[in-house]
């Protein structure tokens, strides 16, 4: 045992077997004004914390340890008579290790090569706030009583508590991969910190880089001033890069770069930026195939691909459909002032065996429609116009089989944009909200997409 002290009433217990880094650990925090102590095993440290209390204990795992026999002697120091706050420090952190520790009781998780200072960040935030009882996570917007949802919920909790570990949300076009890494955000010890998000998919690929990282003064022709990237604003919380798998090939070669080191430079730029932050990825393609083919690199499949979390599609889940239903049922009354009251049978029934290939983003543009449609009193299955059938506009027909369009327009005349907007909004929910594949349906630029959607207010 080895004691750093000085006149501070904050002490800071370090177990290391190894002893390989415990001396820059407790250099570090002697730095920011702690009493440290050093251990080479759990049990001398359990002794000491009989007889002096501590405030905080920080474990170092070894490379090549008996981690059950490890694991259990720490708890041993969590279940004394002082319970004591713990921060392990590991290697790596995947699904099954973080498991592990969780059921041990260990929550406060870190990899040694984290930045030093999320490292100081959360022993000072640990060491003022007193221990309590951990909060009932919350999941604000995010209906699910099914237990497909319900396990879904319970990795949120511990994923939210890994501290920086990188999260890859994989599901279905419409299935809520936002809401849930915004869930995440929200329930982790970083909440007060920001959450930034893009879309791959959303932009072109010039804008997508300069959004990303950045750009100086003078960079580019419309570089009037300099502007900070989105991987910048993100430093300290999470950045949460949506539709990944639609990132060309040239943007993955950066990103994964700026990833592994944490460091990159704006479009123009020389100086090296330095960022700390959780990383969460969604995607709604096959990524291994995409590996297999060449569309997407290995090195960042890897990368990003340390807790994964699938998010199951809405004809899966159950009565949560109904549930999420009526959740937009009262939402769109309140919102175009109708008051419809419910759903009859036959209603419940289609919406149930109807496969909804865009989930819950279709189910609310769905249910908004019939809202709309009915006004007041039930929703008969007559509001309830699913998937591709025909679509009807104040008597306008438009339909296409074996490559032959039929068009009937009414005695009444229809305007040329109300057809136009139509076309916009079909295409829009037939892709489930990715305007590179609205662009494709429309035969369409993404930028000319773009164009006409903010012309009908749609963007």
């Amino acid at each position: 045992m080895d004691i750093l002290t000085q006149n501070s009433q904050q002490t800071i217990a370090v177990i290391d077997p190894e002893k390989s880094y415990s001396y820059f650990i407790a250099q570090e925090l002697f730095i920011e004004g702690f009493e440290i102590v050093t251990f080479d095993n759990a049990d001398d440290c359990e002794l000491f914390c009989k007889q002096n209390d501590i405030n905080l204990a920080i474990v170092l795992v070894p490379q090549i340890a008996d981690e059950i026999r490890f694991v259990r002697s720490l708890t041993n120091v969590v279940q004394a008579d002082n319970p004591q706050q713990i921060i392990v420090l590991t290697d790596t952190i995947n699904d099954d290790s973080l498991n592990f520790y969780r059921d041990h009781g260990l929550q406060h998780i870190m990899r040694r090569q984290d930045d030093l200072r999320l490292f100081k960040r959360l022993v000072f935030k640990l060491i003022n706030t007193p221990i309590s009882p951990p909060k009932k996570p919350a999941f604000n917007n995010i209906i699910g009583k099914d237990v497909s949802m319900q396990k879904v919920f319970q990795w949120v909790e511990r994923i939210a508590q890994s501290e920086m570990a990188t999260v890859f949300i994989r599901g279905e076009s419409g299935t809520g991969k936002e809401l849930i890494a915004r869930a995440i955000h929200e329930n982790s010890r970083n909440a007060d910190q920001p959450f930034v998000e893009i879309n791959c998919a959303a932009l072109p690929d010039h804008l997508l880089e300069s959004e990303l990282f950045g750009y100086e003064k003078g960079a580019f022709t419309d570089a009037q001033r300099m502007k900070k990237g989105l991987l910048e604003l993100a430093d300290g919380g999470t950045f949460f890069l949506d539709e990944i798998g639609d990132l060309n090939v040239r943007l993955q070669v950066k990103l994964v770069k700026a990833l592994e080191e944490k460091v990159f430079r704006r479009l123009g730029g020389t100086e090296d930026i330095r960022v700390s932050m959780r990383i969460m990825a969604a995607t709604n393609r096959d990524v291994e195939k995409a590996v297999e083919d060449g569309h997407f690199r290995e090195d960042l499949y890897f990368r990003l691909h340390v807790l994964s979390l699938y998010l199951p599609p809405l004809r899966e889940r159950g009565n949560d459909l109904l549930l999420i239903a009526d959740h937009f049922r009262n939402k769109f009354n309140d919102e175009h002032g109708c008051q419809i009251t419910g759903f009859s049978n036959d209603a419940k029934a289609l919406l149930l065996s109807y496969p909804w290939p865009g989930n819950v983003r279709e189910l609310k543009n769905a249910i908004e429609r019939a809202v709309l449609l009915g006004q007041q009193g039930e929703i008969t299955t007559g509001f309830l116009q699913l998937g591709r059938r025909q679509q009807q506009h104040g008597g306008f027909h438009l339909q296409q089989e074996n490559g032959t369009m039929s068009v009937s327009i009414p005695e009444s005349g229809i305007s040329l944009e109300a057809v136009e907007k139509a076309l916009l909004q079909k295409s829009m929910e037939m892709a489930a909200g990715n305007k590179a594949k609205a662009a494709r349906l429309l035969h369409l630029s993404r930028e000319t997409l773009r164009y006409r959607l903010r012309k009908f207010n749609l963007d």
